[in-house]
């Protein structure tokens, strides 16, 4: 196992050291994080994952998560993300019914929009918000979050590697992930397309 750079992660790192080894953040993001680590601690464990997902990086590896519960089961840790977070190429990224507090609402729909687009490729082209500028603009802060914009060639690239490991040990869970987006890719297309005013997404189990 290697982290950016070549440099090796020693197997006998503590949890929150190896969380920071397998999401590098940005130095001074280090000890925010750290220190939401050690509040969490004491944190029931779903309110534990809940958190984490809300304020710590935007991206999360199924192997550093298991790190804010190393006493839990697997399945026990799969369940509580199921319930809060989305599988976009094999990372968890929070639903944007817990980011907003809201399934309605512009934010949510682009939101949504850029993820689903993202379960489909690590690349977004810019030409998929068509003459939307308003839409774009409610996009901008999670392709910011998630993604880096290649200006030269007109798209957002995916900031993490697909996790492939994942999907490749947990295949039951991506295929339930990806019937869950296929539903919600019809509602966003319903929705952009249909003419509604008022955008509202169905609650996703």
């Amino acid at each position: 196992m290697a982290i950016e750079g070549g440099s090796p992660v020693p197997f006998s790192m503590i949890p929150g050291d190896y969380l920071n080894a397998i999401c590098p953040a940005r130095p001074t993001d280090i000890d925010r994080l750290r220190n939401l680590r050690t509040r969490l601690s004491q944190k029931p464990f779903e309110e534990r994952v809940r958190t984490w997902l809300l304020q710590g990086p935007p991206i999360h590896r199924f192997d550093a998560l298991k790190h804010l519960a190393p006493d839990n089961p697997v399945d026990e840790i799969l369940e509580v993300l199921k319930s809060c977070a989305q599988l976009v190429q094999g990372l968890w990224v929070p639903k944007s019914s817990l980011v907003y507090d809201t399934n309605n609402g512009v934010e949510v729909l682009a939101r949504n929009f850029v993820l689903y687009e993202f379960t489909k490729d690590t690349l977004i082209k810019k030409s998929v918000f068509g003459r939307r500028p308003e839409f774009l603009k409610a996009a901008t802060p999670v392709l910011k979050s998630l993604a880096v914009e290649r200006p030269d060639l007109d798209d957002w690239k995916l900031k993490e590697l697909p996790d492939k490991k994942f999907e490749n040990l947990y295949g039951d869970v991506v295929r339930e992930q990806q019937a869950i987006w296929e539903s919600m890719g019809k509602q966003i297309n319903d929705i952009m397309h249909g003419g509604r005013n008022r955008p509202t997404m169905k609650k996703q189990a």
